[in-house]
């Protein structure tokens, strides 16, 4: 028996140890693929990124925002636009049924009526810093004059920019926005350096490694046709690793998250840029405390979560920026659970993503604070 057990262990080492190694030497383990970044939403909550009457509103990241930029040239009549920004709560529906629509698709319909045209974007997990940077490269592109900006306690432990986002670095007149401030100037200098003839480019675009890799990808793509299907693979193998390690370490969504000082002290930092960057440039801003389930309790450390609000709200008022704390919006029936992110089958508590009813209503309260600011402007 023991040596049974002996030896089951030793096969489940020796299958995460390999696993790890093709991950490895497939991609970095910050790959930005959607299919990867959605694991803690669970089976039971809809990734909802549609479009209202055919347009295209809402978008993730640059991958796929041409199709947004596209569709407000064909249809935006030179509205005014207010940009949504946000994590997965904007486009994710709990307890799914077909023809449900999230909070932006919602808000767009009624901020239409006012001639103000909605643009959303929302990465899981988003952090404050990749905000900046992405407004900082919208501002270029788009006559956007209001901004929404949710701040998400969890994601202020989230640090760094993802491969998606990364793209913005080549953009010259963001990086003039975004070198404007010490945090910007941090988060170029971990992502690009210049090249020989003064240029700035991508660190990734530089690396051997990647070099490598990408002529033996091409190489294989063309000998073996599984190999075309390895983004799959790996998103096969990620899962599996984030269930087995929430079940080893007894990860679920109760346990209690402590907030990272580094990261959080880069992300507030980030956020006074980011209010900075919209006041110079007209942008009428409102900031929200994301709702929060509340009928259990909440997976934070009580005294940091209140200094993280306290904090938040004393940066909006020296900024001037309209401040709403949106914590308790959501009623408890309008919540619900999620499917298991570990090895076991057990339904899991979701404190981060609501029924639709909750996508309507948080659209609602958007729609009147948001009109309390045009009307004044």
């Amino acid at each position: 028996m023991k040596k049974e057990l002996s030896n089951s262990s030793l096969s489940l080492v020796v299958g995460i140890f390999i696993a790890i190694i093709i991950l490895y030497f497939t991609a970095p383990l910050n790959n930005s693929n959607q299919k990867f970044e959605d694991l803690a939403l669970g089976e039971d909550t809809k990734n909802v990124i549609g479009k209202v009457d055919g347009i295209k509103i809402h978008c993730h990241n640059l991958t796929d925002y041409e199709d947004c930029l596209i569709d407000y040239s064909n249809y935006g009549d030179n509205e005014k636009i207010t940009l949504w920004l946000g994590n997965s709560q904007l486009h994710a529906i709990n307890d799914y049924r077909d023809g449900q629509k999230t909070s932006p698709m919602i808000f767009f319909k009624k901020a239409k009526k006012q001639k103000q045209y909605v643009l959303s974007l929302s990465q899981p997990n988003a952090n404050l810093q990749e905000h900046l940077i992405l407004t900082a490269h919208l501002v270029e592109k788009l006559p956007i004059e209001y901004l929404i900006l949710p701040i998400v306690f969890d994601d202020l432990r989230e640090d760094g920019i993802r491969e998606n986002l990364k793209g913005i670095l080549e953009d010259q007149d963001a990086l003039k926005l975004i070198k404007s401030s010490k945090i910007g100037k941090n988060i170029i200098s971990n992502n690009i350096k210049n090249d020989n003839s003064g240029n700035n480019v991508q660190k990734s675009n530089l690396s051997i490694q990647d070099k490598s890799e990408s002529i033996l990808n091409n190489r294989l793509e063309e000998m073996w046709s599984l190999w075309n299907k390895r983004s799959d693979l790996r998103g096969d193998i990620y899962n599996s690793l984030y269930r087995l390690r929430n079940y080893i370490f007894q990860i679920d969504p109760t346990t209690i998250r402590k907030m990272l000082p580094g990261q959080y002290s880069k992300n507030l930092n980030a956020l006074k840029a980011l209010l900075e960057l919209t006041n110079k440039n007209n942008i009428k801003t409102l900031i929200y405390i994301v709702p929060i389930r509340n009928d259990i309790k909440i997976p934070y450390d009580i005294d940091e979560y209140m200094k993280f609000k306290n904090e938040v709200d004393q940066i909006a008022s020296s900024k001037n920026i309209s401040f709403k704390n949106l914590e308790n919006l959501i009623p408890n029936n309008m919540w619900g659970k999620k499917g298991s992110t570990t090895v076991k089958n057990k339904n899991e508590i979701d404190f981060m993503h609501f029924k639709s009813d909750g996508h309507r209503l948080l659209a609602e309260k958007i729609f009147i604070e948001m009109n309390k600011i045009w009307i004044t402007n």
